[in-house]
C-alpha cells in the first residue's frame, strides 16, 4: 500500500513538475522578432506536456485500481494507513506557509499525500460524486479547524455556509466533458470566494487561498502558458490540431477558431492592462479575467467540435482547458 501511495505521490510530482516549467517557460517576454519561431517551439511542448499529463492520470489510476483490489489475509494494515483524509488533511494544513516544512521530508510527504488524496477524489469524481463530495467535505472540515486563521465565532459559521456551498458546487458541476467542468469549477470558485473575501480580513482570506492552493483545489488548470500580445494565431490553431489529432481538411476551422479565441484573449488583455487589482491571485478582477479567457477558449472549442469526428470529440473533451495568459507589449513595441 505504501509503495503505491509513494508511487502516486512521484508521479504527481512529475506532473507537478512539468506544469511549473510550462508556465516558467511561457512567463518571460522574447522580442518581436523571435515569437513566431520560439511560439511554435513551445506550443509543441506544450501538447507534449498534455500528453505526459493524461499518461500519469491513467497511471494513478491504474496505481489506484490495485490498490484497491483484495489484499491477502494476514495481519491488518499500519493505524497511518487507515486513517482517513480528514486526518492527512489535519496534519498537512498547519505545516502550509511554514518554509522550514519543505525541507524536511518527512512534512513534505505529509502536503504531498494529503495533495494526492484530493487529486485522487477530483480523477474519479465524474464515477464517484459522492466520494469527491465526502473528501471535500473532510478538507473543508479541517479547514475550519485551521488555528492560524483566528475565525471568530459567527466567522466560522458563516464560512462553513459559504464552504458547503463551495462543496455543492463542485459536486453538481460533474460532467462528461472535462472543458465545461473546468469552466464550471471556476465559475463556482470565483462567486465562493467573492463570499469569503467580504467576511474575512485580508490576512485570513489570503490564508484560506494558500491552504486551498498548496492542496491542489483553487487555480484548476493543470497547465497555465504565457502568450505575447502579436503572438501567431496559426500556431494556436496548429497545437489544437496535433492535441486532438485533426486533418488538414479541418485546418480552416481551427484557424477560425484560434482568431476568434485570439480576439477574446486580447480584448480581456487591453481591459486589464496595467491595473494592479489583475496582478495578484485571488482578486476579483483577476478571477474575472480568467473566467472570461476560459469561456472564449469554450466557445473556441465549440465552435471546432463541430467538424471533429467522435473520436477527436472524444480528446476534446477528456481534457483540461489550458490557462493561457497575454502578456502586454512593452513600450519600445508599442
Amino acid at each position: 500500500m505504501r509503495l503505491w501511495r509513494t508511487a502516486g505521490v512521484l508521479l504527481l510530482f512529475a506532473s507537478v513538475l512539468t506544469n511549473v516549467l510550462l508556465i516558467a517557460r511561457g512567463a518571460g517576454r522574447r522580442a518581436p522578432a523571435e515569437m513566431p519561431q520560439e511560439q511554435t517551439r513551445a506550443l509543441a511542448q506544450l501538447v507534449t506536456e498534455r500528453k505526459r499529463s493524461a499518461v500519469l492520470s491513467e497511471q494513478i489510476l491504474e496505481l489506484e485500481a490495485r490498490a484497491a483490489a483484495p489484499r491477502p489475509s494476514g495481519p491488518s494494515a499500519p493505524p497511518e494507513e487507515v486513517r482517513g483524509s480528514f486526518y492527512r488533511f489535519r496534519r498537512s494544513i498547519p505545516l502550509v506557509g511554514d518554509d522550514t516544512s519543505y525541507s524536511t521530508p518527512e512534512s513534505y510527504l505529509v502536503i504531498s499525500e494529503a495533495t494526492l488524496d484530493l487529486f485522487r477524489a477530483s480523477v474519479r469524481r465524474a464515477k464517484d460524486s459522492a466520494g469527491y463530495g465526502e473528501c471535500l467535505r473532510e478538507l473543508f472540515d479541517a479547514v475550519l479547524e485551521d488555528g492560524t486563521l483566528k475565525l471568530g465565532g459567527e466567522q466560522s459559521k458563516e464560512l462553513r455556509r459559504i464552504l458547503d456551498d463551495y462543496r455543492e458546487g463542485l459536486v453538481g458541476a460533474s460532467s462528461d466533458s472535462v472543458p465545461e467542468r473546468n469552466v464550471r469549477d471556476l465559475e463556482t470558485e470565483t462567486s465562493v470566494m467573492a463570499r469569503a473575501r467580504t467576511m474575512l480580513d485580508e490576512e485570513q482570506y489570503r490564508r484560506m487561498r494558500n491552504v486551498l492552493n498548496t492542496l491542489g483545489l483553487c487555480i484548476q488548470p493543470m497547465q497555465v502558458y504565457g502568450l505575447h500580445f502579436e503572438f501567431n494565431e496559426d500556431s494556436l490553431a496548429s497545437a489544437w490540431m496535433e492535441s486532438y489529432r485533426l486533418d488538414e481538411t479541418q485546418k480552416p476551422a481551427a484557424l477560425a477558431a484560434a482568431r476568434g479565441f485570439a480576439d477574446a484573449l486580447r480584448e480581456v488583455e487591453l481591459q486589464y492592462r496595467g491595473r494592479e487589482d489583475n496582478q495578484g491571485s485571488g482578486t476579483p478582477e483577476s478571477y474575472e479575467s480568467r473566467l472570461r479567457s476560459q469561456r472564449a477558449q469554450l466557445s473556441a472549442l465549440r465552435v471546432l467540435e463541430s467538424v471533429m469526428t467522435p473520436e477527436q470529440k472524444r480528446r476534446l473533451n477528456s481534457q483540461v482547458l489550458v490557462e493561457f495568459n497575454v502578456s502586454s507589449p512593452s513600450r519600445t513595441e508599442k
